[in-house]
């Protein structure tokens, strides 16, 4: 049991906080032409948090990480760990002139290391959003590059044991998460304008049909898990009249359909990530506006299949905001999902939730050395130890690299 901290968004200008939100943390898209009718999910009654006395108590600790040569500002924004002593994270840093480049680091167990990535020749920006490895000599990651004359273009880099290679993605619009099942067999979701899937089969993308949601005008995919190859399930929101209302995609093998989770609000609700252990066990999590108060509180739904979803109460303790953007399940039973709130200093302050497939608790965090800090990934290999990932800003104001560990 363990978890941790939220997200900033891009380093890049005018891209805003938090995944869903700007061009480094999430993929606004318009929903294509389909024949295939969303799934309404059935919701039972609401869990409530359970009490502080059953918070996690595990010996959390901060692990150091490098930040490259010369950057001006860098941060890890997703991570995946195959086992307690091999975990890849990838973000992005800002070199010398303001160019902002891909960043990979691994954890051996002990330390953390860069590693050497490629970035598209002559594009302005390149970054990586999300990574998934099978083992320790496969890994996948993707995100965005943008191109001189402006042109927002998917990414995608591959690790072979050896050094990382690009492997050019189908064309389309930016990559958001990716999810692999095998070192062969992984789903990509993002896109511009219009939805994005992509699957890479080891040699080559290919993309896939998504079917539309009849009365959608947008829908951001923030999220995707692939717990076998035949069964992924993408989760982010959709806007209906001015509503913006949660949302998951799932894949079975064959097609792309839609289902509804249930909403917290009338105004506002997002999916930032999901985590699937087992085709009938996933755990999604994200945010909502109070109806009432106007604060965005945190937003946690359970799904033992399709269309059929829980939706739960989770910890928000912000003066004005609590944020969960990124969960792990290690079992069906056994989940970390971490954030972050403005305390009553108004300082960016972790938050942790353990999830058990029906309820959500309040988790414990890594002492922190300096104030806000955001993490905005997490990989939990066993139900005992989880790696986070994300930044900091250090006692110079500088925007660092941030890992965490439990226990």
């Amino acid at each position: 049991m363990s978890s941790w901290s939220r997200a900033i968004g891009s380093l890049s200008a005018g891209c805003t906080r938090g995944k869903g939100a700007g061009l480094a943390a999430g993929i606004a898209l318009v929903l294509a032409a389909g024949a295939a009718p969303a799934m309404a999910a059935t919701a039972p009654p609401e869990r409530a948090v359970t009490p502080a006395a059953v918070q996690v108590a595990a010996a959390n600790k901060v692990l150091p990480t490098p930040n490259p040569p010369g950057s001006t500002a860098s941060l890890l924004g997703g991570v995946s760990c195959p086992s307690a002593a091999s975990c890849t994270a990838v973000g992005e840093y800002f070199a010398g002139g303001g160019t902002e480049l891909t960043l990979a680091e691994h954890w051996n167990g002990s330390a953390w290391v860069i590693q050497s990535t490629p970035n598209p020749a002559g594009a302005t920006l390149s970054l990586l959003l999300g990574v998934s490895c099978t083992s320790a000599r496969a890994c996948v990651a993707v995100g965005t590059e943008v191109t001189p004359a402006g042109r927002i273009l998917p990414l995608a880099e591959r690790w072979n044991g050896r050094s990382w290679s690009l492997i050019p993605p189908a064309p389309g619009g930016p990559l958001a998460a990716v999810s692999c099942s095998s070192a062969s067999a992984c789903t990509a979701v993002g896109g511009l304008g219009s939805p994005l899937a992509e699957r890479w089969n080891g040699s080559t993308w290919t993309i896939q049909p998504i079917a539309s949601l009849s009365g959608a005008t947008s829908t951001t995919l923030n999220g995707v898990s692939c717990p076998s190859a035949t069964s992924c399930l993408a989760v982010g929101h959709w806007v209906n009249g001015g509503h913006t209302l949660a949302l998951a995609e799932r894949w079975n093998g064959s097609s792309w359909f839609f289902e509804l989770p249930p909403d917290k609000s009338s105004s506002f609700n997002d999916l930032s990530a999901v985590s699937c252990p087992a085709p009938g066990a996933c755990s999604a999590v994200g945010t909502f506006a109070d109806p009432i108060t106007g604060r965005t509180k945190t937003l946690g739904e359970f799904s033992p299949g399709t269309a059929s979803w829980t939706l739960t109460n989770t910890p928000s303790p912000g003066q004005t905001h609590s944020f969960l953007n990124s969960v792990s399940c290690a079992t069906a039973t056994s989940c970390t999902a971490i954030g972050d709130f403005d305390d009553i200093r108004g300082t960016e302050t972790t938050l942790g939730a353990f999830g058990t497939g029906t309820s959500w608790f309040f988790g414990a965090t890594p002492t922190i050395p300096f104030e806000n800090t955001f993490g905005r990934g997490v990989s939990c290999p066993t139900v005992t130890e989880c790696i986070l990932v994300g930044s900091d800003r250090n006692s110079s104001g500088t925007l660092v690299t941030f890992a965490g560990q439990a226990p």
